[in-house]
């Protein structure tokens, strides 16, 4: 397996960003990578933008090993497992073949 590959995608560095980033987050998995992924509640969005301080930022990161994609979210120290892809499942080999190659190029 290849070593993880970890993309810091954006920062929440204030409570009001914190809703605003996640759904920028998003978009890189849905537009850039062209996948579709799991999404927070309205609930967690609110519980974990609640946990934003200046110290503790919300980050929103993509990570991948070479068999699976994973979108999280860390503040501080905790982290939470938002959505995972693994890639062998989304289809034949042309289109695991693009997806690894978008990965490539945008840093994963």
């Amino acid at each position: 397996m290849a070593p993880k590959k970890i993309k810091v995608i954006t920062i929440a560095d204030r409570v009001d960003k914190y809703i605003p980033e996640y759904k920028k987050a998003r978009e890189f998995f849905t537009s850039k990578l062209g996948i579709g992924i799991g999404q927070l509640s309205d609930n967690d969005l609110l519980k974990l933008r609640n946990k934003i301080t200046p110290a503790k930022p919300g980050k929103f990161v993509a990570e991948f090993d070479g068999a699976c994609l994973t979108f999280a979210t860390t503040i501080g120290t905790d982290r939470m497992k938002i959505s995972e892809v693994i890639v062998k499942n989304i289809g034949d080999v042309t289109k695991i073949t693009a997806l690894v190659t978008k990965l490539r190029a945008n840093g994963l």
